[in-house]
């Protein structure tokens, strides 16, 4: 089984605290409950952190595959963890 999440999540930089938007694709082959994608996104939005770093937790705490496309400066930058 392969179940695909699809969501945006709205952040601020921690550079220049202007507000980014990440497209967030979560893949696992186990159910994840809707309910704690919204608690582990919740959590994640309260900090101000790097993408990088922003797909890292999504995965640990979701524990599946995240990919995070997001522009900064003109720049898109796609991170997978």
């Amino acid at each position: 089984m392969k179940c695909l999440y699809e969501f945006e999540i709205k952040t601020k930089c921690p550079v220049d605290f202007k507000g980014d938007r990440y497209e967030v694709t979560l893949e696992s082959s186990d159910i994840i409950e809707v309910e704690k994608i919204i608690e582990v996104v919740k959590k994640l939005k309260e900090k101000t952190q790097y993408q990088e770093k922003m797909t890292f937790e999504l995965a640990r705490e979701l524990r599946c595959i995240t990919t995070t496309v997001g522009y900064h400066s003109g720049i898109k930058t796609t991170v997978r963890a």
